[in-house]
């Protein structure tokens, strides 16, 4: 099925999330229980993000499996009896390592065909696959991150650490860091819009670290 499809049609429909404990699923669970919908939140059995934390209230019924393990995700698959499938569960990391690759084959790609097996022995209506900015050759960068490689070249040993910094030496670090992201070609930057310090709050992206990284477009996420 091609196309979108607004939330607020899934009404009394049966909708199965996957990787619904992130951030992207959290949020689609919520809009989903409000238009009426039943929802079924698939997380993994070892999850470190509890649904308890935002959930609680809320009439979602979970299911644990692995999306490695066919015969558990057939099972749940049957239970769930999903028309509309929303799948957002995926491994990601910042290296490129060989093992990195390993983990990626096994959950990206291996885990949606299992996913997608599993349906076939269901009535579904619609499977929807997301995907990430990686795909069309953007590399996800974290500003604080660069900021803290800047920072150890000057001692700094601990990410908190930075935090401890007077102002101005934070707003060099902040200047350096977006000048070097500057260099890396086409990136998506994950940044906060403020930092707490000591001293109070400071601009997570002030103009001077802005005008280094020189964006194309900038996102606010509330």
């Amino acid at each position: 099925m091609n196309g979108s499809i607004p939330v607020r049609t899934l009404s009394d429909k049966r909708v199965l999330i996957t990787g619904a404990t992130g951030f992207i699923g959290r949020h689609l669970c919520k809009a989903l229980v409000d238009a009426g919908a039943q929802v079924f939140a698939l997380r993994r059995p070892d999850s470190s993000s509890s649904p308890a934390e935002w959930a609680s209230h809320l009439p979602i019924e979970w299911l644990e499996a692995d999306l490695c393990d066919l015969d558990r995700l057939k099972s749940v698959i049957k239970e769930a009896d999903a028309s509309h499938i929303f799948h957002l569960a995926a491994a990601t990391a910042v290296d490129r390592g060989f093992e990195t690759a390993q983990t990626m084959i096994a959950n990206n790609l291996q885990g949606t065909i299992n996913l997608l097996h599993a349906l076939e022995a269901t009535s579904y209506a619609c499977f929807i696959q997301t995907g990430s900015a990686e795909e069309y050759g953007y590399k996800i960068v974290n500003f604080g991150t660069t900021m803290f490689e800047e920072a150890q070249k000057e001692g700094v040993s601990d990410r908190d650490d930075m935090r401890k910094l007077t102002i101005e030496d934070q707003q060099r670090l902040q200047k350096q860091a977006g000048e070097k992201i500057s260099e890396m070609g086409n990136v998506v930057v994950d940044t906060h819009a403020s930092i707490l310090t000591p001293s109070g709050y400071i601009p997570g992206l002030p103009e001077w670290t802005v005008r280094a990284l020189n964006p194309d477009i900038i996102v606010l996420v509330e």
